[in-house]
């Protein structure tokens, strides 16, 4: 899988998670291997996707911060497709 496949599939993540159609945990497994990738976008969007999952309880309880962190995945599916010229209901 190339870099733009790669960031296609991160945005979509990212989208699905932010918009409630995916579950986070099952994103996390689904996504794609990054283990060599280079590209510190899809690599920060995919820790902070990491980082989301693992607060989840926090979210529940402070809505502020929930938004705050949805915030934060939209924002990195927008940089993903700008950088990557892929649409996302995001853009």
């Amino acid at each position: 899988m190339n870099s733009t496949d790669k960031a296609r599939e991160i945005a979509e993540i990212l989208e699905g998670v932010v918009a409630g159609v995916l579950d986070g945990g099952r994103a996390l497994d689904r996504g794609p291997d990054l283990e060599t990738e280079s590209d510190r976008l899809l690599t920060s969007a995919w820790h902070h996707l990491q980082h989301f999952v693992d607060d989840a309880d926090i979210r529940r309880r402070d809505l502020e911060y929930a938004q705050s962190q949805r915030g934060v995945l939209l924002r990195y599916a927008r940089e993903i497709g700008a950088a990557y010229r892929i649409g996302t209901f995001a853009s």
